[in-house]
């Protein structure tokens, strides 16, 4: 029997859609006691060949939410095998997450605690290192924030109480981070290297990010300077992302759909210095509205 190209991708969405139920309730279920799933975001990625989408297509991420839109379980899955080795379990006290559990190969990997100031702000988070015979405390964030509860300073102590990384940070009235300084000691690497970043935005006539420049640098000692434009659709969402470099040369290129009914980040199309299509995500929402999730409604 010979299917059409359709129909072959819909059996492999199928196929796809099947085993990703019976392995997340494989995820919920080890060791944890039963959490309550109300909708469920599912990331997927298409295959690029030559510039081109082609009709083969995997999950690569899925995010659960219980019924008052907290998101217990982070499902992370391989673009080689397409098996989810790596998730998280979050916990929460009301609607602040109070407890993150990062299972690494399907080992219990890292451990993160957070607490909050009197303002529900994020003041502390407390990393710890799980090993197969010990849980060893990592380091310890802190947190400061100005009026506009923008975070201005961040300082991480090592398990020894010395301090092994300050950042600090200004804000404009927009919430836009306009300038960070870092300094690191004892060799402590920040989790994204920047040490340096001072961003110059430029806003439309009813306020949007229209464009930056941007200069960072890196703990390498690598700077960076490139200008980003962005452009809207008639609902404000964010649809175009160019990155250009010194001389006004693309870097990079992102295409944003948004759904029209539900006004939600549908795709996004990744582009090259080239404009050549690297890569092709898509979101699908679904909501269970039964505690057996017997039925599944794809939310469009």
């Amino acid at each position: 029997m010979r299917y059409s190209s359709i129909t072959t991708r819909c059996l492999q969405l199928m196929a796809t859609i099947l085993c990703m139920l019976f392995i997340s309730n494989s995820i919920i279920a080890q060791n944890r006691a039963p959490q309550n799933i109300r909708r469920v975001t599912v990331t997927f990625q298409y295959v690029v060949e030559n510039g081109k989408r082609t009709e083969t297509v995997f999950p690569i991420y899925q995010e659960l939410f219980d019924s008052l839109g907290r998101c217990h379980t982070e499902i992370e899955w391989s673009l080689t095998d397409h098996y989810p080795h790596n998730f998280s379990w979050n916990t929460f006290n009301g609607k602040q997450k109070v407890l993150a559990e990062f299972y690494l190969n399907e080992k219990l990997n890292t451990i993160e605690e957070f607490t909050y100031n009197k303002d529900s702000l994020l003041a502390k988070r407390v990393v710890k290192n799980v090993s197969p015979t010990d849980t060893i405390l990592s380091l310890t964030y802190s947190y400061k924030y100005d009026s506009n509860r923008n975070p201005i300073e961040i300082i991480a102590m090592s398990a020894k109480g010395k301090k092994v990384y300050i950042s600090k940070s200004t804000y404009n009235s927009k919430g836009k981070e306009l300038t960070r300084k870092v300094k690191v000691k004892d060799k402590f690497t920040p989790q994204d290297s920047i040490i340096s970043l001072l961003s110059v935005p430029i806003y439309d006539s009813i306020g949007r990010l229209a464009s930056e420049q941007r200069t960072i640098k890196k703990l390498d000692k690598t700077t960076t300077k490139v200008t980003i434009k962005y452009s809207y659709d008639k609902n404000n969402n964010q649809i175009g992302v160019l990155v250009l470099n010194e001389k006004g040369k693309q870097v990079s290129r992102e295409v944003r759909e948004y759904q029209f009914s539900r006004n939600r980040l549908s795709l996004i199309n990744y582009f090259n210095s080239n404009d050549v299509l690297v890569k092709f995500i898509t979101k699908r929402y679904e909501i269970y509205r039964t505690n057996d999730r017997k039925v599944r409604e794809i939310e469009y």
